[in-house]
């Protein structure tokens, strides 16, 4: 039996801290990409829907022959409501799709879940990572398809330089991440 699950039902399947990606109709036959987090209440009391200051980061880091690509978010400075998401290019035609959207999408969505079926809180703020994103489009079109199981070593050798979300979004802050090779010295 195939069942399949929507990405309101997964995201509330996750624990608090979680972002995904996900392709959302919103009532049109073609789909755009938005971010879903789930966070608990007590997080989201800590920003305002109106004064909140989002900001969003992405890179592309060679591991290997695997590009990861590295979508992050932080709201208001505050180390605590940063979070992230690693975009597989080659997991499935949907992220394919996800990934072509962020190269032509002028707005993103950003929904937040406490377990609700239903988004508590969302944003749409303006895409100014378009024209990263189709810089990474041109390069993943160049390369050769990779496993899921080299996608997980690549994530796991790049997690093991940056443990926790803070150091990744420090790195990102940097620039040590752009565009970036890490060679596995194991």
């Amino acid at each position: 039996m195939n069942t399949k699950i929507d990405s309101f039902t997964l995201i509330n399947l996750t624990p608090p801290g979680t972002m995904i990606y996900s392709g959302i109709g919103f009532g049109n036959p073609e789909f755009e990409t938005a971010i879903l987090i789930k966070e608990t209440p007590a997080q989201l009391r800590l920003f305002s829907e109106n004064t909140a200051h989002i900001e969003i980061n992405s890179c592309s880091i060679l591991v290997e022959n695997v590009t990861l690509i590295l979508f992050s978010l932080q709201i208001d400075h505050n180390p605590n409501l940063t979070y992230a998401v690693w975009l597989d290019y080659y997991l499935s035609d949907t992220a394919k799709r996800c990934l072509n959207n962020l190269v032509t999408q002028d707005l993103l969505r950003v929904l937040f879940f406490n377990g609700a079926p239903k988004p508590v809180r969302g944003f749409s703020l303006k895409n100014k990572l378009q024209a990263g994103f189709g810089l990474y489009l041109q390069t993943l079109n160049n390369k050769a398809p990779w496993s899921m199981a080299d996608f997980e070593s690549a994530k796991n050798i790049t997690l093991g330089q940056f443990p926790t979300m803070n150091s990744l979004w420090a790195a990102l802050k940097e620039d040590n991440l752009k565009t970036s090779t890490i060679n596995n010295r194991s």
